[in-house]
């Protein structure tokens, strides 16, 4: 089911805004119509077809497309060089050609950026970060987006800002964080609801709609798709108009009116027949298969599937053929037919080969290209600079020729005192290499400590970044938001912004015990305490983050355990291995802290039900090696954590180690004295 909301709702992402009407299925007519016009009346008709083409019909966008690159390099018409690319990614995008649409999102992006025209910047990172939220590249998408929106809030666009926010809205619910997805959703409809621009507003409902969908608040979700439908007939969108039947169908299969569904794919697949969109076409019999199956028609349900997954690959839509793959797989093996089970699993097993390649064929395209860009921007400066350089060396030729005529006369005068000096230089060269092989060695040392620190403010820069982001638009939210909210979802606010700003708070803190404990700073000082009382003050920190993966998170140590050590250190070393421990511990898990009476030692354990570590990467996570590896939950951290505490333990005359089985969990050991007489 959630796979038919993904793809339905990725086919809003793809569409451009702010289109007119034009019929663009009469395309001979159209380019004789374009042909007659002359100056910047072909321009202005030619871009207006153009979006309208991309917008409802694209496969014939491409003759228009060469149309005006052909009248552009006929005419020098380079103020239009941001405006043909940047069409041209959105073409691509539409035709499901994402990696041509990035590398044109690309150099719109680089023509924006190098003639400091924001406006025309900020359009180009929405659209861009569409694509990538489509790819998964949500980290990117997210950065271009923040960037889009400071720009939009410096340019005063409120229309561009409602894009941003609403984006935004879109990021945040692929992060399955509803609350603030439909909070971003609101405040880009409030930003646009006086105005004219209903796809913008027309947008911020279809968002709304999937929302409900998936919380299966199935009325609310209607509700918002029928307000969406009335805003797309009045602007003639085929396209959407297709889609919000498709939700309408997956609706009504949700309350298992399953005719009522059937009627909503026949009404998407007539427009999108009317569009001659294929790849949406496929979509629909995919939905339409999954109701089949659901009635158990099992024949018609694989006779749909498999037209879908054809028509897909056709279009070389590996990412939709490959889920279609899987779903035929389960069917197949659902009814004993083990045969084309297999067949359709190896498909799916092709495919998802094929996207992996593909992926790294894009990672590679774009880096390739933007080092092309950089290198002609380099030539061209390069060029630009050279009878400047061949003047200033002219000059310092003569220059050096007068400079050569007053040393050599100089040197005459002088030769008796160099003969001096030059026995006085020969004693101190004794002294200067003696220095030399020290300060060798002072190099080497030094080059260590600037790679450890580049690589640890590497790690540092970017995990500050992610709870300072959610801290901002947190608390943005409740500036602006707080009078509209009930209490329940302010307190649920206030508890995400305790969480960002405790992680914070341990990132930090870590930060500074490492570079303490390499200045050698570390002071120890042991006292007796009670190691329950301290233990409590961790699980009341942490119990925020334990809370929101439902971990249960206790501690088990006895009343009356006392150890003799650093009293801060102890709770640090704790609070990093139980925070550890909820990292990697999936929903509805368990962590726990315990003691065992060792002789004259106590042993401190940190217990977890999480996904465990192998036994090759023990000695590795106590290492000076800085490892950041992202959690259950897809938390980040600084890889600081558990190399901070062995030196810390280590300081106490103490001992820490680890014992896990993958799938198993894991549990930390720390071994301390007893209580000093």
């Amino acid at each position: 089911m959630k796979v038919c909301i993904f793809f339905v709702f990725f086919f809003y992402l793809i569409v451009p805004t702010g289109v007119v009407s034009a019929h663009p299925t009469n395309l001979d007519s159209i380019i004789v119509v374009l042909k007659s016009k002359q100056g910047n009346d072909f321009y202005n008709s030619a871009f207006t077809y153009l979006e309208d083409i991309i917008y409802n019909n694209p496969r014939f966008g491409a003759p228009i497309l060469e149309l005006i690159q052909d009248r552009i390099n006929e005419e020098n018409k380079q103020e239009y060089e941001f405006e043909v690319k940047y069409l041209e990614a959105r073409l691509f995008h539409r035709l499901r050609k994402y990696k041509e649409a990035s590398k044109s999102y690309l150099e719109a992006e680089f023509i924006a950026e190098k003639s400091g025209n924001h406006l025309n910047l900020v359009k180009v990172l929405i659209e861009y970060a569409y694509l990538q939220m489509m790819l998964g590249e949500y980290e990117s998408a997210s950065n271009k987006l923040f960037r889009a929106r400071e720009l939009a809030l410096g340019l005063n666009k409120s229309e561009e800002e409602a894009k941003v926010y609403n984006g935004l809205g879109i990021l945040n619910y692929f992060f399955n964080n509803d609350s603030l997805s439909l909070s971003f959703t609101y405040r880009a409809r409030r930003i646009v609801q006086n105005t004219d621009n209903l796809e913008i507003l027309c947008r911020t409902y279809e968002h709304e709609g999937l929302v409900f969908l998936r919380q299966d608040k199935l009325d609310k979700a209607s509700e918002a798709f029928e307000i969406a439908l009335d805003y797309r007939k009045k602007l003639g969108n085929l396209t959407h108009i297709g889609n919000l039947y498709d939700n309408f169908a997956i609706i009504a299969r949700r309350k298992k009116d399953y005719y009522k569904a059937l009627e909503y794919c026949e009404l998407s697949i007539s427009y999108k027949t009317l569009i001659h969109d294929e790849g949406g076409i496929a979509s629909v019999k995919a939905i339409i298969g999954s109701i089949y199956l659901e009635l158990g028609d099992y024949k018609q349900a694989t006779a749909y599937m498999i037209n879908s997954i054809e028509t897909r690959l056709e279009l070389g839509e590996i990412r939709g053929a490959s889920i279609v793959a899987k779903r035929i797989s389960e069917t197949y093996e659902k009814v004993g037919d083990y045969q084309n089970a297999l067949k359709y699993h190896k498909i799916l097993k092709q495919l998802n080969d094929s996207l992996q390649v593909e992926k790294s064929i894009q990672n590679l395209d774009e880096l390739t290209y933007k080092f092309e860009l950089s290198e002609a921007e380099a030539q061209i400066k390069m060029t630009q600079a050279q009878n400047t350089v061949i003047t200033v060396v002219a000059i310092a030729l003569l220059g050096l020729l007068i400079f050569a005529g007053y040393i050599v006369y100089s040197l005459q005068r002088s030769k008796k005192k160099i003969s001096l000096l030059n026995s006085e230089l020969s004693e101190k060269n004794n002294v200067v290499e003696l220095k030399s092989a020290e300060l060798i060695q002072t190099n080497s040392e030094l080059e260590k400590v600037n790679r450890d620190k580049d690589l640890l403010f590497g790690v540092i820069a970017h995990d500050l970044r992610n709870p300072l982001i959610s801290l901002i638009g947190l608390s943005e939210i409740l500036i602006e938001d707080a009078d509209e909210m009930e209490k329940i979802e302010i307190v649920d606010y206030a508890k995400k912004l305790n969480i960002s700003a405790l992680r914070l708070h341990y990132l930090i803190e870590n930060l500074l015990s490492w570079s303490l404990i390499n200045l050698d700073k570390i002071e120890v000082q042991k006292e007796n305490f009670n190691l329950r009382s301290e233990a409590e003050k961790v699980t009341g920190l942490l119990e925020g983050p334990a809370n929101s993966k439902d971990i249960k998170l206790s501690n088990n140590i006895d009343e009356d355990i006392e150890v003799y050590a650093d009293r801060n250190i102890i709770s640090l070393v704790i609070r990093n291995l139980t925070s550890n421990a909820i990292k990697f511990t999936p929903q509805g898990g368990e962590v726990k802290i315990e003691t065992i009476p060792d002789g004259d030692s106590i042993q401190i354990k940190v217990i977890d039900s999480g996904i465990g570590i192998p036994e090759s990467k023990f000695e590795e996570i106590f290492s000076n090696t800085i490892i950041s590896t992202a959690g259950t939950g897809k938390e980040r951290g600084s890889g600081l954590g558990l190399m901070v505490c062995k030196k810390l333990i280590n300081k106490q005359g103490g001992e820490i180690s680890v014992e896990s089985e993958i799938g198993k969990g894991s549990t930390f050991t720390i071994k301390l004295n007893k209580k000093s007489s």
